[in-house]
């Protein structure tokens, strides 16, 4: 058996919140007419005009992976080299796990358990400060209500810059539900330098959050590269007294942000770094003593079907998790979504990643230049 090509499928699905994601789904095709799935997920920390051309990226993958052996993972994604690897690695698991008529998780060592724990996000107020923001708390209320009833009680709240408006939503949060739905972490996104981001999680703790995220300022880097301030955000570990968790990607940024004291909680994802890379830096982070936690970049059912793998595979699961695309977003690309129940994510079933792509649905879901569109409706700041 040998791998004939792929194909990549650029899609668009609006969130609940009304936003758009874009998102790039990649099918790898073998001699025996099976074929696996991959997922480039939510691209909306690049804009439209900088994303590279899907028709060349297409074609140079092609190019390198036709004639090659889909036995030999490792193998294939150095063919590929820097063309979507992340994506491609989840494909060729998913491929893998057919071929041999088993889920992901067997390929990682076995199942460990067959649910995750899980939170829902609240993204930030969009309220401009000095207006009115009675209607929106009102909104995100009504969200919580919505997936409370769901039977998620669990939540990850990103704080913005306006405060008032935050503070706002935390207090009818607490007001109206207690402590019957639980704030695991509030992530702060790097918008706030240490100082402003340590004295608003001070007064945000009369709110009973659990850990935070992302609490230094992001800046731009001699290359260009967003970077934050490890230094601050040990300063606010030690004054805080909360545990606090940062995005980890790599080997490097582990033992820098652990040296620093920066971090009690590694924050790595699947989708960001492919199945292969994200279980090791799991490994690496347990050497280290961290606590990890898995986190999301919004994945469709395909993406979040791969967190779940791997999550079912890691000896222990520290955190909650947060891949939330499937109750997140009004449509997908899968016949059947992954599903959650309990505030648990549950491990899909079935062969490979144990999801079903409806590549008729595809079409429908094809991107059509409505996140530009949206993006261009906003006045430029």
């Amino acid at each position: 058996m040998k791998i004939t090509g792929c194909k990549f499928f650029h899609v668009e699905v609006p969130r609940e919140t009304g936003a758009i994601s874009e998102h790039v789904l990649i099918r790898v095709d073998t001699s025996e007419g099976i074929s696996g799935w991959g997922e480039l997920s939510d691209m909306h920390h690049q804009h439209p005009a900088l994303v590279p051309s899907m028709t060349v990226l297409e074609e140079e993958a092609n190019y390198r992976i036709e004639g090659a052996d889909p036995f030999q993972i490792r193998s294939v994604l150095d063919r590929l080299g820097d063309v979507l690897p992340e994506a491609f690695d989840l494909a060729l698991h998913d491929l893998l796990g057919k071929i041999l008529n088993v889920p992901v998780y067997v390929l990682l060592g076995g199942k460990r358990r067959d649910r995750i724990p899980f939170c829902y996000p609240i993204f930030p107020m969009s309220t401009s400060a000095g207006e009115d923001h009675s209607g929106e708390v009102e909104t995100q209320i009504e969200r919580v209500q919505r997936i409370r009833e769901m039977g998620q009680k669990r939540i990850r709240k990103y704080i913005g810059h306006n405060l008032k408006a935050e503070t706002a939503f935390l207090e009818a949060f607490r007001q109206d539900f207690g402590d019957e739905v639980q704030i695991k972490s509030l992530d702060l996104s790097g918008r706030f330098h240490w100082q402003e981001a340590l004295a608003l999680l001070q007064d945000f703790r009369r709110f009973d959050y659990q850990m935070a995220e992302s609490v230094s300022k992001r800046f731009s880097g001699p290359h260009r590269a967003w970077e934050r301030d490890i230094a601050g955000m040990a300063e606010v570990r030690k004054q805080l007294g909360i545990p606090i968790s940062e995005h980890l990607n790599s080997v490097r940024m582990l033992l820098d942000y652990h040296r620093a004291g920066a971090v009690d909680v590694a924050n790595i994802a699947t989708c960001a770094s492919g199945i292969t890379k994200t279980r090791f830096l799991f490994e690496c982070a347990a050497e280290l003593g961290l606590r990890t936690l898995h986190g999301t970049t919004q994945e469709l059912s395909i993406g979040t079907a791969a967190a779940a793998h791997v999550m079912a595979s890691l000896t222990t699961v520290d955190m909650p998790c947060d891949p939330a695309g499937p109750l997140l977003y009004m449509d997908d690309c899968t016949r059947n979504r992954v599903q959650y129940e309990d505030s648990c994510l549950v491990v899909p079933q079935g062969p490979g990643l144990g999801v079903e792509v409806d590549e008729r649905h595809l079409v429908e879901i094809a991107s059509k230049g409505n996140r530009l569109r949206q993006m261009r409706s906003r006045p430029i700041t």
